[in-house]
């Protein structure tokens, strides 16, 4: 089995294009480069830190291979002599990573007013070998991070873009299963733009000459790890729609991993995959409606990679509230159980912005005025309320309703409605901090209460 420190080497090109221009200023800034003797490359000194911290090698393991790669003869007493001074250089390095991530968001909104969304679907397993078998269809918005639309249905109903609405102006992210052409024609029909996978055997395209596209005539061409693309289009409804097939050729690793699962997949279905669609593992394969105006070929295949997002979703729902398995053996308690679970978490999302505007309100005075030195950093200002204001009015009133609809209690949709208003009210009283401070304390009471009495309410409905 080849070790995760082995691929280093071969994706260092991709990991150092996104670390600062100045990396070497940055070391000799944070004292990381302070002598003039021995090892001075910052960046061979990070690439040894990531293969003992990220690949999980020992310090001997770490520096035993790196003479087996040629990158640096060292001893590891000397890699724990710098790990010791590490961090601060290590932090200046986070936060760049942090702040592109924030910028490449940034620049999102302009560009797509409709918003983000992921589009995606995760199954869950009813006990026995005769369980039905359910899917929720799940659309995620970012940089949010909200839930804007679920539906529960039987493993029948496959993955399609045509069970989402699409609106102008918005960008959708959706991996290979939803590669068909009726659904990327519904969200151009919509006036919205689409990022997906694409899969060659369902989602057969053409040229700029309006012959079929032999892709792997074209991509064949590619050096590992270099990106491309192509003018394609593809006709659906007597309409053409024209589209860009950016292309990445993968590591040797990389393709060995795709290659082996795909090998695997075959394997449990019992069939044999042709030549072609093996060779095309070697490559990531990203179709998209965005003109190149707008995002490059790398932005296309950067921009794709945030589709993990909903991934970590799907495995917070099955880890934290237990959705991988229904301990239920009939397919309507199974409904209203996986029902019942996601409103919970809803509820558990409402609640959460309540706390975050009561610890704002009363913690964050408090802090800023016993420890000045710290206020500088820790001034969030108003626009911390109004962002945590505007996360909380979605959830809680989805979670609110949801609830309602179960079991027609008045009282928790009343009271939350009343504390949503306090908070909004809050804002108005930004220059009167004590009178903030209280509206917005009662205020934060009364939607967590609400939330709290949904959330026993749908319980006692679900026993």
């Amino acid at each position: 089995m080849v070790s995760n420190s082995d691929s280093l080497p071969e994706e260092w090109t991709i990991l150092a294009s996104w670390l600062p221009a100045n990396l070497d200023a940055l070391a000799r800034e944070h004292g990381f480069t302070r002598r003039a003797r021995g090892l001075q490359d910052p960046s061979l000194w990070l690439r040894l830190i990531l293969m003992h911290v990220g690949g999980g090698l020992s310090l001997k393991q770490t520096v035993a291979r790196a003479s087996e790669l040629g990158l640096a003869q060292v001893s590891s007493v000397a890699l724990f002599k710098r790990l010791l001074v590490a961090e601060p250089w290590l932090q200046s390095l986070t936060s760049h990573l942090l702040s592109r991530q924030r910028q490449s968001l940034g620049i999102w909104a302009p560009k797509w007013s409709g918003g983000v969304r992921i589009v995606d679907a995760t199954e869950v397993l009813e006990p026995g070998a005769t369980g039905s078998t359910w899917r929720i269809h799940y659309s995620l918005r970012l940089p949010e991070m909200l839930c804007d639309h679920y539906e529960l249905t039987d493993s029948s109903k496959g993955e399609k873009l045509g069970r989402f609405a699409f609106k102008p102006k918005e960008l959708v992210l959706a991996d290979r299963g939803y590669s068909h052409r009726a659904g990327v024609a519904h969200v151009l029909n919509s006036g919205a733009s689409v990022v997906v996978r694409w899969n060659h055997a369902l989602f057969p395209l053409m040229g700029a000459d309006g012959q079929p596209f032999e892709v792997l005539t074209e991509v064949r061409k590619l050096k590992v790890l270099e990106m491309a693309e192509w003018p394609v289009t593809f006709e659906h409804g007597g309409h053409r729609h024209e589209m860009r097939l950016c292309v990445c050729r993968k590591g040797h690793l990389a393709t060995d991993r795709a290659m082996r699962k795909s090998l695997r997949k075959a394997q449990k279905n019992g069939t044999k995959p042709d030549k072609s669609s093996l060779e095309l593992t070697e490559y990531i394969l990203v179709l998209t409606s965005v003109p190149a105006t707008l995002l490059s070929t790398r932005s296309v295949l950067e921009t794709y990679r945030n589709r993990w997002q909903v991934e970590l979703v799907f495995k917070r729902l099955k880890s934290l509230l237990g959705l991988g398995h229904v301990p239920k053996s009939n397919d309507a308690s199974a409904r209203a159980w996986m029902q019942a679970k996601i409103g919970k978490w809803l509820d558990g999302f409402g609640v959460g912005a309540s706390a975050l505007c009561l610890v704002h309100c009363l913690a964050l005075p408090l802090l800023i005025a016993a420890l000045p030195a710290v206020a500088e950093r820790l001034d969030l200002g108003e626009g911390f309320h109004l962002g945590i204001l505007l996360f909380a009015i979605p959830t809680s009133a989805f979670a609110l309703i949801e609830g309602w609809r179960r079991h027609r209690g008045l009282a928790p949709l009343f009271v939350g409605a009343a504390g949503l208003m306090l908070l909004a009210a809050g804002l108005a009283f930004e220059n009167w901090v004590a009178i903030e401070t209280g509206v917005t304390v009662a205020g934060s009471l009364l939607l967590a209460g609400a939330h709290v009495a949904n959330w026993r309410r749908r319980r006692i409905c679900t026993m």
